[in-house]
């Protein structure tokens, strides 16, 4: 019995990757749908009103916050919290 190299060949694994490529790929990828699901709940939450747990906000404000995140730009230069420039 001919024992199989499971690194060099190519007929075994994920698309003839390692094996563990598909359990990081796929941890990777929930990773990113959770971490983008909780950036629309956030204005979701953002512009729900008072009375139902929300803060109320406009759409205006709401999104500018979600661009605040650290993702995409800095506290300094956030429309919400203040330019440096104005």
């Amino acid at each position: 019995m001919r024992r199989r190299n499971l690194v060099s060949d190519p007929r075994s694994g994920f698309f003839g990757h390692p094996p563990a490529l598909a359990t990081l790929f796929f941890t990777e990828m929930w990773e990113r749908f959770t971490f983008y699901g909780m950036r629309a709940l956030l204005v979701l939450f953002l512009v729900d009103a008072v009375t139902n747990g929300g803060y109320g906000l406009d759409d205006k404000t709401a999104t500018a916050i979600y661009g605040c995140t650290p993702r995409r730009c800095s506290w300094r230069h956030c429309p919400v919290a203040g330019s440096p420039t104005g």
